[in-house]
């Protein structure tokens, strides 16, 4: 082996852990919205949750059931709630392995 090659390396390896020492931002997990605010209960409805620092173990909760959920990315969440869920009020919850949060409220009512 030259010594360029093992200069490279070293230098690499360098870089390497200089840009691993270097913090990256950590989001914690926040509602800032969710659209529309009230559905009619007697359709599949999909609501759209906004915030940020949402990862692919985020699951929208209400009233503490699980709904259908999609990630679109780490501001963006899909959700469907079923035909027939109980009309009320709730207060939409973003389950993920990091923890819980709780957000602005859904309204469901009855046709």
């Amino acid at each position: 082996m030259t010594p360029r090659f093992f200069r490279f390396v070293s230098l690499s390896l360098f870089f390497a852990l200089i840009l691993a020492a270097i913090p990256r931002p950590v989001y914690a997990q926040a509602i800032s919205s969710v659209n529309p605010t009230s559905i009619v209960n007697n359709i599949d409805n999909t609501i759209t949750v906004s915030g940020t620092g949402f990862d692919n173990s985020a699951a929208v909760l209400l009233n503490g059931s699980a709904l259908t959920t999609t990630v679109l990315n780490s501001q963006t969440l899909t959700a469907t709630v079923p035909a027939g869920f109980a009309a009320g009020t709730y207060a939409i919850t973003i389950s993920m392995t990091s923890g819980t949060t709780t957000g602005p409220n859904l309204t469901v009512t009855a046709p």
